[in-house]
């Protein structure tokens, strides 16, 4: 089946999901890779990259596409830190699932929550990484992208917001977190008498007293009862 074609966006602007195809190893351990990745962003991307946040199991973007499409300016990014990837660390193959997720930002609010999002990605997340691009210590947002914003004040409303994950960014925030999606309080109801189940203890039936009888008589066998299968086994 044909795959289905990127969304275009009519401003030129994206959010962009890039995830690990493997859960149980990091895409970034050390410093070290963390620097290759950015340089590789700066190499490649440069400007276009608005806002970036580099965790252990995912990379969350807002990037504006060049003439040749997102698809294509973030190819040689991704190859790229994929061959450093294997080399330092004796692995062969991708380390990236196989497509990455875009999103078109096409207005004013759409930016301001998913810059708001991704500077807050790592923080929100709770396990480290990466967040950029800083300028005079403060998070720096480009002059392409206060084109759409029209004014920092929206930006700095969304930056107020108790939760910024949006939902374009919600399973990964999720991935990265490394916690489960909550359970509501009717899940846990209906999944405790599961949990507190233990297998009833097999009983022993006392051997079975012969009835009293003429010796040359012999009783009749009884027959046997079946056993009650545990719960947790039905």
């Amino acid at each position: 089946m044909p795959r289905k074609a990127r969304e275009k966006s009519k401003t030129g602007i994206y959010a962009v999901l890039i995830k690990g195809n493997d859960a149980s190893r990091k895409l970034f351990y050390d410093d070290e890779d963390y620097s290759e990745f950015i340089a590789r962003l700066d190499e490649n991307l440069d400007t276009a990259v608005m806002a970036f946040a580099l965790c252990e199991s995912c990379i969350c973007m807002i990037a504006a596409e060049s003439e040749r499409g997102i698809g294509l300016d973030i190819q040689p990014v991704t190859i790229g830190y994929a061959r450093y990837y294997g080399n330092r660390y004796g692995m062969s193959g991708g380390i990236f699932e196989r497509r990455f997720r875009s999103m078109p930002i096409e207005t004013p609010e759409a930016l301001a929550a998913q810059l708001a999002c991704v500077h807050r990605f790592c923080d929100t997340a709770g396990n480290g990484g990466y967040t950029g691009r800083y300028m005079d210590d403060d998070l720096f947002i480009p002059d392409e992208a206060m084109k759409l914003l029209g004014s920092r004040d929206i930006y700095d409303e969304a930056m107020k917001a108790e939760n910024p994950v949006t939902a374009f960014f919600a399973g990964s925030f999720r991935t990265a977190s490394g916690s489960a999606e909550k359970k509501t309080a009717a899940n846990k109801i209906k999944e405790e008498p599961k949990k507190a189940a233990a297998p009833e203890p097999e009983v022993k039936a006392e051997p079975e007293k012969a009835p009293e009888a003429e010796p040359e008589l012999k009783p009749e066998p009884k027959p046997k009862k079946k056993k009650k299968m545990p719960s947790w086994l039905l």
